[in-house]
Formats: C-alpha cells, structure tokens, sequence
C-alpha cells in the first residue's frame, strides 16, 4: 500500500484546472509522519483539504522530522520499504506544494 497525492488548482477564468501529480510514496513510512505532524495524522489529514489550510500544519510538521531525525530513523520499516530519507523528501515536496498552491485542494489515496 501506498499513499498517492495530488492537488487540484483551479484555473483563472477560461482556463483548465492544473493537476499536480505529487507522486506516492510506501505507507510503512506514515507513523513518521503522523510522530511529526500529529494535527493532521500525517498525510491522511490533507485529503480535502486547500493549501492555504495545511501549509502551516505541514511546514511545522517538516521542521519536526529535520529536528527529531534521529528518532524518527529509528522508526524506519524493518522490512525495508521506506526510509527516513525517502519520506523526508515526500514530505517536503508536500509541504512546499501546499506552500507554492494556497488555493488548490489536496487529495489523498491511501
């Protein structure tokens, strides 16, 4: 399993929406995130969501896993699907999307 995301922007008047595919990444990772971002549950709490209402949840919740990584490695999937450094990078990519897109609306797949 995995989580997909992508954000719908609405367009200026006459044009299409943009679809931002954000890719996917391994659910093993997602109690990461939810240690880091509890407000939202990880990801899962975006779905639905515009950009301009998780930004500030997400941009704290990607400071948390560059302060606490340490410890958030140590949660890292003993099997080895996911990483600490794969979900850092989803996250932040996530974060700087809903940053870059105030007004487009966030979808999860999980």
């Amino acid at each position: 399993m995995s989580y997909d995301v992508w954000a719908t922007v609405e367009p200026a008047p006459n044009r299409f929406s943009t679809y931002l595919d954000l890719g996917n990444m391994t659910s093993n990772v997602a109690p990461m995130w939810r240690k880091a971002c509890p407000s939202l549950d990880g990801l899962a709490g975006i779905d639905g969501k515009k950009g301009s209402e998780v930004s500030s949840a997400l941009s704290i919740g990607l400071l948390e896993m560059f302060v606490r990584r340490r410890t958030l490695e140590y949660m890292a999937p003993a099997n080895g699907w996911g990483s600490f450094a794969g979900a850092f990078r989803y996250f932040a990519a996530i974060t700087r999307a809903a940053n870059e897109h105030p007004d487009a609306l966030f979808g999860v797949s999980r």
